[in-house]
């Protein structure tokens, strides 16, 4: 059980000093706290009964001048919005602030601000999101495609997941998968790809297995990390398999089996006039 004190300073530790100033109600300075003079870089002899339109972009000071005008007075209130404050030096900086109206002898008399820090949480993206911003980049390569299709390009945008290492497509003709086209980042251990033979009877079966996948771990060295996994996704369309879509990837590539195997369909399908 910790004590008192150790748990008085953990508390501590997760506390944060908040800048506080406060204005007029025509918006000049009127109290101005230590870490506001840091965040303005002006010392607050000089700010006092300055206008804060000087510190703000236009946009934040007439949002500011917009809270002023609907605020009833006599009575209090607590409105919270992202202000972008420009300090003495030309520089910009949002933050969240906290408006108040403050009152003297039960009439309004300034305005207190406090400000926050804005912390802003990056959007997390999932695998289904990155995979549907592939499609739709492998879309827009499709529609302004006339005659050829730019194979390399088009594996190009497959590597805009971060999973995808290499990938290639290919197609069967006369007993061999023929590569149309692959893309790679840069990795140590790259795996070649290119036109892979098959016999009469492989070439049949292959062909003839219908939509499947193939994995094959392969190893690279401890000191690489965790094997590569080498995957084959059918190309089918209207039940005929024309090709493949090879994917080498790292980590855990089973998470990713669901959107692989919905872009393979897609691919199948989109793909099949251009391969044919």
């Amino acid at each position: 059980m910790n004590s008192p004190v150790t748990e008085t300073r953990a508390i501590d530790r997760r506390l944060k000093r908040c800048a506080v100033f406060k204005i007029d109600l025509k918006g000049r300075f009127v109290y101005i706290d230590d870490l506001t003079e840091d965040i303005l870089h002006c010392p607050r002899e000089n700010l006092f009964g300055r206008d804060i339109k000087g510190f703000l972009t236009e946009d934040s000071h007439s949002t500011l001048r917009t809270i002023f005008q609907r605020c009833r007075h006599y009575e209090t209130f607590f409105e919270a919005v992202e202000l972008n404050f420009v300090n003495a030096q030309g520089e910009g900086q949002p933050y969240q602030a906290v408006i108040s109206l403050n009152f003297i002898a039960g009439n309004p008399a300034n305005y207190q601000v406090v400000l926050l820090p804005l912390v802003r949480i990056p959007a997390v993206s999932t695998d289904a999101d990155l995979f549907a911003a592939v499609r739709e980049n492998i879309s827009d390569s499709i529609a302004a495609t006339v005659a050829n299709i730019d194979w390399k390009g088009l594996t190009a945008s497959l590597l805009k997941h971060p999973a995808i290492l290499q990938n290639g497509i290919y197609e069967f003709e006369n007993n061999r998968l023929r590569l149309l086209g692959a893309s790679s980042v840069e990795y140590s251990y790259k795996i070649d790809f290119g036109d892979i033979a098959l016999s009469r009877e492989e070439f049949e079966t292959s062909r003839a297995a219908g939509e499947n996948v193939k994995c094959t771990l392969v190893s690279i060295g401890e000191q690489e990390g965790p094997p590569l996994a080498d995957l084959w996704y059918s190309l089918v369309c209207r039940g005929e398999k024309w090709g493949i879509l090879r994917i080498i990837t790292r980590g855990d590539y089973q998470r990713l089996d669901v959107e692989l195997r919905n872009l393979a369909r897609y691919l199948g399908n989109a793909l099949y006039s251009f391969a044919i």
